[in-house]
C-alpha cells in the first residue's frame, strides 16, 4: 500500500468514525431533551450491554480474521476462514440472546425499563455480532470504501429512526427497536455482497483452531477494556440510580470525543502493518507508526484543552443545563485519559507479534487498578 492511498483510507476512515461520534451527539438531545435524563440513562445501559456482550459473543473472532485473511491469496482458505468464523460467532451470539430472553425479568428491572426493551436488544445482539465479523472481513481486504459507506448507512440510518420514533411518541421502546432494524438491514446487504465475493462454502472448521488460539486471549482484553470504558454506567446505576446515568454519560461522550483522532489511524493501520510484518519490511511499519504518533499528538493536545474549557458549554447546548451542571468536571479527566489511551494505540507491536496473551495481562491489570 502507497503513502498515498494509505492517508486516503485515513481520510475517510476518520470522516467515517466522524459521522459515528455525532450519532451519539445527535441521539443525546433527541432522547434527553424529549424523555428526560432518566431514559437516556437507560438507553446507555443498554448501549453498554450491547458493547460488552459482542466481544465477548464473537470470541474476538472478527479481530482474527483482519490478522489472517489480511495476506490470505487462497480462494478456499479465505471462504473456510469466513464462514467457519460466521458459523461460531452465529451459534455464541444466540445462546446469548437466550439468556437474556430467560432472564428477561432480572434485566428489564436492572435497566429500569419494560421487558420489551431487553427482547429487542436479544435480538440485536445477534445481528451487532454478525455485522462485527463482515465489516472485518472488508477491513482485512482494504475495501476501506465499503466499510465506510456501511458504517455511515448503519449510522445515519439509526440516527433518523430514533428520531422518527421518538418524535412520534414510540418513546425509548421505538429508540432500540431502531437498533434492531438498521443492523438487521445492515447484515442483509453485506452478507448478500461478500457472498457474492467470495462465494459460498460448507466450512469443515479446519483453521478455526488457529483463529481461536489468536483470538481467544483477546476476550480478557475486550472485557477489561468493557470494564474500564463502561462499567461506570452499571456502577452509577447500581449506586445511586438511572438519572445519574445521564447526568454522566453525555460528558464521557464530550470527553472521549479525542478518541475520533486515533480511531482511524488504528483502523487502516493494523492490516496495513500486518502484511508489511510478515513480509519483513519492518522500515515501512516503523515509518507508519512514527508518522501516525506525530499525527495524533498535533491533533489530540490542543483539543484535549479545547473541550475541557469548553465543557459547560458544550453539554448545555447538546443536552441540559441540568446535565451540563452536574458532568462539566467529568469531561477533562475523560479527554485526558483518551489522550493518553491514544499513544499507546498506535503503536501496535503485540498485535504483529501475535503475543495477545500479553495484552490480556495488560488490561486485565488496568482493569483491576
Amino acid at each position: 500500500m502507497s503513502y498515498q492511498k494509505f492517508t486516503k483510507d485515513v481520510g475517510l476512515i476518520g470522516f467515517t468514525n466522524l459521522i459515528i461520534a455525532l450519532r451519539a451527539l445527535l441521539i443525546l438531545p433527541i432522547i434527553t431533551k424529549l424523555l428526560g435524563a432518566e431514559d437516556y440513562g437507560t438507553w446507555a445501559q443498554i448501549m453498554a450491554t450491547i458493547s460488552l456482550i459482542t466481544p465477548i459473543a464473537t470470541l474476538g473472532l472478527p479481530y482474527a480474521s483482519v490478522r489472517f485473511l489480511a495476506a490470505e491469496k487462497d480462494k478456499k482458505e479465505i471462504q473456510e476462514g469466513i464462514f467457519s468464523v460466521v458459523s461460531v460467532i452465529f451459534a455464541v451470539a444466540l445462546v446469548f440472546s437466550l439468556i437474556f430472553i430467560f432472564f428477561s425479568d432480572f434485566t428489564s428491572n436492572f435497566f429500569g425499563g419494560e421487558k420489551i426493551l431487553v427482547y429487542l436488544l436479544a435480538f440485536t445482539l445477534i445481528f451487532e455480532c454478525l455485522n462485527l465479523e463482515f465489516f472485518d472481513i472488508f477491513r482485512a481486504f482494504q475495501k476501506i470504501s465499503s466499510y465506510s459507506f456501511f458504517m455511515i448507512f448503519q449510522t445515519l440510518g439509526e440516527v433518523g429512526l430514533v428520531a422518527i420514533t421518538v418524535v412520534f411518541g414510540y418513546g425509548l421502546m421505538g429508540a432500540v427497536l431502531s437498533l434492531l432494524i438498521i443492523r438487521f438491514t445492515n447484515f442483509l446487504i453485506m452478507g448478500t455482497l461478500i457472498i457474492k465475493k467470495v462465494g459460498i462454502k460448507l466450512p469443515n472448521f479446519s483453521r478455526t483452531k488457529e483463529y481461536l488460539s489468536f483470538s481467544l486471549p483477546t476476550i480478557p482484553s475486550n472485557i477489561c477494556s468493557w470494564i474500564i470504558r463502561l462499567s461506570d454506567r452499571y456502577l452509577i446505576g447500581f449506586f445511586v440510580g438511572t438519572l445519574f446515568v445521564g447526568y454522566y454519560v453525555p460528558a464521557y461522550v464530550i470527553g472521549s470525543s479525542i478518541m475520533l483522532f486515533v480511531a482511524p489511524l488504528v483502523f487502516v493501520l493494523l492490516p496495513v502493518l500486518s502484511k508489511f510484518y510478515d513480509e519483513n519490511r519492518i522500515n515501512e511499519v516503523k515509518a507508519y507508526t512514527r508518522y501516525c504518533l506525530k499525527y495524533f499528538l498535533i491533533i489530540s493536545i490542543p483539543s484535549v484543552f479545547g473541550v475541557s474549557f469548553l465543557s459547560k458549554q458544550i453539554l448545555t447546548i447538546l443536552s441540559t443545563p441540568e446535565i451540563a451542571s452536574q458532568g462539566c468536571r467529568i469531561v477533562p479527566l475523560v479527554a485526558v485519559s483518551s489522550l493518553i489511551f491514544g499513544v499507546g494505540a498506535t503503536i501496535p507491536i503485540i498485535f504483529l507479534k501475535k503475543k495477545t496473551i500479553v495484552s490480556g495481562i495488560i488490561w486485565i491489570i488496568a482493569s483491576l487498578l
